[in-house]
């Protein structure tokens, strides 16, 4: 990773002095109680990777892909409802290390590549979860229960 100018970063609770060993930079940001700093922080990274064995459809993912970022993630839950993989995002099977490193080294080898997964990945978040759309299918689902 270093021949990429690589750094990890991470926040949120729980994550202060993780022990990281690497060769490149980490910086470890706690819990960022402040909303307007959370896009800022996402919207730095290039990459944002999820390697959950189980979840629905976590936020984060959400949020990192609406400021750009491109999701390396475990294909389980939720996550590929939104995921699409080698479009938007990378998808990897759960547990498996191999594969996030591969998916990080793919998405980290081809700027052209990276750059049309951010793209992907903002739009995807704009045509199906922003709060417009969520108020329309809100409101279709009200209408259509009232008929």
């Amino acid at each position: 990773l270093k021949k990429y100018n690589a750094a990890i970063m991470t926040f949120g609770s729980g994550v202060n002095n993780i022990g990281i060993d690497c060769d490149i930079p980490v910086y470890e940001l706690g819990r960022i109680n402040d909303e307007r700093f959370l896009p800022i922080v996402y919207s730095a990274a290039d990459i944002f990777l999820a390697p959950s064995l189980y979840d629905n459809l976590p936020n984060t993912v959400l949020e990192a892909m609406a400021c750009g970022a491109v999701p390396v993630s475990s294909e389980t839950g939720g996550i590929p409802d939104v995921i699409d993989d080698g479009i938007n995002g990378v998808l990897v099977q759960p547990g498996d290390i191999s594969g996030l490193a591969d998916g990080i080294l793919k998405v980290l080898e081809s700027q052209s590549f990276r750059d049309q997964l951010s793209v992907n990945a903002r739009e995807k978040i704009e045509g199906g979860f922003s709060l417009i759309k969520s108020a329309e299918l809100y409101m279709r689902l009200y209408l259509n229960i009232l008929r």
